[in-house]
């Protein structure tokens, strides 16, 4: 969670005011095993 936040805090001081999804997937999507999931996310940051 920490370089994420780090991440988004560079970019604002940087002049990004938005996010876009790009992508979105879970690994049961990949296993079938919807019981115990993590989420996937890809998003530009501009």
């Amino acid at each position: 969670v920490l370089p994420t936040a780090i991440a988004i805090y560079a970019a604002r001081a940087l002049g990004a005011t938005e996010g876009l999804l790009v992508s979105y997937a879970t690994s049961g999507e990949i296993s079938g095993d919807m019981d115990a999931v993590v989420g996937y996310a890809g998003i530009i940051i501009s």
